[in-house]
């Protein structure tokens, strides 16, 4: 089922010969895949450390899994920070993981969701398996496409291409992961981001190459997406041990009227299905995103706050270890999944426990993150930077730059504003606005049925006495996460993506409340519903042709095709074809520089941009700006006309870069070496001032 369905997805759009799409795609799948595979593997090699706290529960296999993956991602960091990470230890430490799992693998193995799902035999959870092969077909195809290629909701893939792929090339130029002035998102814990570096040390790299162009734009180009892919495959798994284990500790055989496996493990198989089948998963599951880490450690943190059988002692440690390390991927992660934990760790353990547990637990989280908090603090004196900047400074800002970006990062509408964009479109969004800009909320096209089979899921468990507990729980953390999201975000659908292991469970738990001859064809008919919703997402990705890059890979970019006129359409492999090796580029109001040549300059709109820099200093002066970029050893600019005005009508942008004065600028630096009228794009030479 699987291969017919990547055969499928593979067919969507382009002219390009089948052959060449499935050799593309395989290729990607060995050459790009590889890393990400060991990296992943050593990493649930390492969850035997887990062992010992585990060894009483029947989940230990999936909850160990997380922890490995916490431990690794921790360790990962920790080692970059230290300037420690390069081919050798990575080697070292994947390597002791393989090993590791290794001696363990035949016990992970015979236990959990994995065995329930390979015994099936009924005939609704080999066809759940089978809807879960399309969602697993979505992200191997679509992980196989080049960076910036896919997805409409993510604008080009500008984040990845800004920063979750940009820094990790440029610490691997440095050796060391550390906060980049330029930059403010190094200054995020960036585990995933210290992951891709991880990887490229796998294949043996440790810099920008003889042509200019880092490795990651290369063969590795795509290992990010499947190190993405991997761990929502394991977040899927963890999802779905977790409905399982939330349906046998509601429904013990010796008190559900159903005393068979049956309805565990069909909730099991039909939750972590979901997971798999949810448009904004596939998304951000099959690109370089943080997600998919928090969507692995929340379940498996999660998993850990409802399982019977665990000391409370332990269980507040495991839970603290998972979601600290899921912050340590997106510091989200706390708002919208610490209180779902809390509440399923007070079901699960006796009130006099309570102040001891969350104690320990808090106290286990902050140390988990210490690493990060120490990081920022030795560097810019705010543990938190760029959050918190009235309590603990601004570090290396201005006092405006503080508040532009607050304000770039905040709603500012009513309590009833927020809450109505749970479901209503956006008020101050046309209706010819992007779907990702018009829905905000749980309405976004990409979240399908997902959030509304996990709530009446949850609705239509709490009328079987047994599920009551469990539903009103899982309800609970729901909404502690949607008044989370509501009062503490700016309102992006995507922030939701945590969301997901909590819609699945929810989703699995009323399946296992209805009646045994209503439960399968139920779940088979919304699994269904939501295999072709996928699909048909993925088929309308840039102008319904979702893999019209797959073919000519990451060198479609940087310009490493032979294929004439690439320059002209592309603007990064013009410059890379324009500026010679070794002359440094600036970027002005581009701050996606990830597959141009090294070396350059470019800064996020909130940073302290160079050329603004010179203009504070030569008010009024361009000859003088130019001169100060010169003097930095800067020798050509590339100006973005359409993203400066973009940023200066959204107000994000420094107040000095406005389309007059870098109009202004360019008019004196003469004519552009080369132009791209459609993307408002123009290279310029910084010529020294005449004599």
């Amino acid at each position: 089922m699987l291969a017919a369905a990547i055969l499928v997805v593979v067919s969507f759009g382009t002219a390009d010969p089948l052959l060449a799409r499935l050799g593309s795609l395989v290729s990607a799948w060995v050459f790009s895949g590889w890393t990400p595979a060991i990296y992943l593997l050593g990493a649930i090699g390492w969850g035997v450390l887990a062992q010992p706290l585990t060894r009483t529960t029947p989940a230990r296999a999936a909850i160990n899994a997380g922890v490995g993956l916490a431990l690794t991602l921790t360790a990962t960091h920790a080692l970059g920070v230290l300037g420690l990470l390069n081919p050798i230890t990575a080697w070292l430490w994947t390597g002791v993981g393989l090993a590791l799992l290794a001696r363990s693998i035949a016990p992970a193995l015979t236990g959990g969701l994995a065995s329930s799902a390979l015994r099936a035999r009924d005939r609704f959870n080999q066809a759940a398996i089978a809807a879960a092969s399309v969602g697993i077909a979505i992200l191997l195809v679509a992980a196989a496409s080049p960076p910036g290629a896919l997805w409409d909701s993510e604008f080009g893939a500008y984040d990845t291409l800004s920063y979750h792929l940009q820094l990790p090339a440029e610490w691997l130029d440095m050796g060391r992961i550390v906060p980049l002035e330029h930059n403010v998102y190094s200054y995020l814990p960036g585990y995933t981001e210290a992951a891709t570096v991880h990887l490229a040390h796998l294949a043996g790299e440790t810099g920008t190459r003889a042509d200019g162009l880092s490795p990651l734009t290369g063969d590795l180009a795509m290992a990010p997406h499947f190190l993405a892919l991997g761990t929502t495959l394991i977040g899927a798994w963890i999802t779905g041990v977790l409905a399982c284990t939330l349906v046998r500790r509601a429904m013990p055989a010796d008190t559900h009227p159903d005393p068979t496996p049956g309805a565990a493990r069909t909730a099991g198989i039909a939750a972590g299905s979901l997971v798999l089948l949810t448009p904004w998963v596939q998304a951000v599951g099959s690109i370089a995103y943080n997600e998919p880490g928090v969507i692995a450690l929340g379940a498996a943190g999660l998993l850990a706050a409802a399982v019977p059988d665990l000391p409370p002692v332990r269980r507040a440690a495991l839970v603290a270890v998972l979601i600290g390390a899921a912050a340590g991927c997106k510091p989200t992660a706390v708002l919208f999944l610490a209180p779902a934990c809390a509440i399923g760790m007070a079901m699960s353990a006796p009130a006099r426990t309570w102040p001891v547990m969350f104690g320990l637990g808090a106290v286990v989280g902050v140390l988990t993150l210490a690493p990060w908090l120490a990081r920022n603090a030795a560097f810019g004196a705010n543990p938190v930077f760029p959050q918190a900047t009235a309590l603990f400074g601004s570090a290396h800002w201005s006092p405006d730059q503080a508040a532009r970006y607050a304000a770039g990062h905040r709603f500012d509408g009513s309590a009833f504003d927020r809450i109505a964009l749970l479901i209503a479109p956006d008020p101050a969004a046309g209706p010819d606005a992007p779907p990702v800009v018009r829905w905000r909320g749980l309405t976004n096209p990409q979240w399908a049925l997902t959030p509304w089979l996990g709530l009446l899921g949850c609705l239509g468990a709490i009328a079987h006495a047994r599920t009551r507990p469990i539903a009103l729980a899982v309800l609970a953390g729901m909404a502690a996460a949607l008044g989370a999201w509501a009062a503490f975000t700016h309102l992006q659908s995507r922030f939701l993506i945590p969301m997901a292991p909590l819609f699945g469970a929810g989703f699995g738990v009323g399946l296992a409340a209805l009646p045994r001859i209503a439960r399968g064809p139920i779940a088979i008919t919304a699994l269904a519903v939501s295999a072709a919703w996928s699909m048909g997402n993925l088929a309308v990705q840039r102008g319904n042709q979702p893999n019209g890059l797959l073919v000519l890979g990451p060198g479609v970019f940087t310009g490493r095709l032979p294929i004439e006129g690439l320059g002209d359409e592309v603007a990064w492999a013009g410059v890379n074809e324009t500026v010679p090796p070794g002359e440094s580029v600036l970027l002005v109001g581009d701050a996606t520089p990830f597959y141009l040549r090294r070396p350059l300059a470019y800064a996020t709109t909130w940073d302290t941009h160079p050329l603004a820099e010179a203009m504070r200093e030569s008010p009024g002066d361009p000859a003088a700006w130019t001169a100060a970029l010169r003097d930095r050893g800067l020798q050509w600019a590339l100006i973005s006309y359409a993203e400066i005005d973009r940023l200066d009508n959204s107000g994000w942008s420094d107040p000095l870069l406005t389309p007059d004065s870098v109009g202004d600028w360019a008019a004196s630096l003469g004519q552009p070496v080369r132009v791209w009228p459609a993307q408002g794009r123009a290279l310029y030479r910084l010529r020294s001032p005449a004599p």
